[in-house]
């Protein structure tokens, strides 16, 4: 396999993909007799948000065909109208869906069952049926099942790190399936510090961050946040500024389109207008 590629056109955001393997690329069986193997293609893709395209390519590594990944827009309703759980859901009822990269997607080798949206994930080489699992975690409401398969570290605030994410995920509209992968990418570069109310706002807010539009407080920011360049660092206040800037061109740009035009991970983005909200430049409204 060493030196293969692929190559196609993501229809969402018309950039041209080449795709290279090598031996220990991971291509999965389709379950189908036509011969094509799966493989997602983890990219920036519209609003700069992560796209995840699941490719169907032949034993000549030609991309047959491409499916964009979608998660559920709509929800069910997590409790029953007394109030009980919900009951137990099959995964054989359940939308599977897979994503093959597990190094796109933090090294992570896991699992979600959700049943407020039906789906049944699946990231990495995960084989739920024969292996076993290294870590379970159930959101609070028992709506979102997450089981962790041999891969990263286990550190000791990994389980933190991971209750909070399927606790969060529990109580928000329903995310992308982007913004769910550059959760675990966050979340794979801090689980070895404890998760603060800090971090915990941040996976919100990467979870929701389509969600989320911003009104502007009055505009002597430039002069104040000039004051605040020793403090805050010469180039948090020249980000700072440029977002502000952009913000005024643009009022209507939510955050997850501000991270197509912003050169970093959206975590950082994220802190960016987070400092800002606290210094009272502007407000951050979360719509459902």
């Amino acid at each position: 396999m060493s030196g293969a590629e692929a190559r196609y056109t993501c229809e969402l955001c018309r950039s041209p993909r080449i795709i290279r393997f090598n031996s220990v690329t991971r291509l999965f069986d389709t379950g189908h007799d036509n011969g094509l193997s799966l493989f997602s293609d983890i990219h920036r893709c519209q609003d700069g948000m992560l796209g995840i395209n699941n490719l169907h390519v032949d034993h000549n590594y030609d991309v047959r065909s491409f499916d964009p990944l979608k998660l559920p827009s709509e929800k069910k309703q997590a409790t029953s109208g007394l109030g009980l759980p919900m009951p137990k859901v099959s995964e054989d009822g359940m939308k599977r869906i897979r994503v093959t990269d597990s190094v796109g997607a933090g090294g992570f080798r896991l699992s979600i069952r959700d049943k407020g949206l039906d789906i049944f994930l699946l990231v990495g080489d995960v084989k739920p049926d024969v292996e076993e699992t290294v870590l379970s975690i159930t959101s609070a409401k028992g709506s979102i099942e997450l089981s962790l398969f041999p891969s990263v570290e286990v550190s000791k605030y990994l389980p933190n790190w991971l209750q909070n994410l399927v606790d969060t995920l529990e109580l928000l509209p329903p995310t992308k399936i982007g913004l769910f992968i550059d959760t675990l990418r966050y979340i794979r570069k801090l689980d070895k510090i404890p998760s603060a109310n800090f971090h915990k706002t941040i996976l919100r807010t990467i979870l929701s961050s389509h969600k989320i539009s911003f009104s502007m407080m009055p505009d002597r920011y430039v002069i104040e946040l000039e004051k605040k360049r020793d403090l805050l660092g010469h180039d948090t206040v020249s980000d700072m500024t440029t977002l502000l800037e952009y913000l005024k061109l643009f009022p209507e740009t939510t955050l997850l389109q501000f991270s197509g035009v912003y050169p970093h991970e959206i975590s950082d983005l994220i802190y960016l207008f987070l400092l800002l909200q606290q210094e009272g430049f502007l407000f951050m409204n979360y719509s459902t």
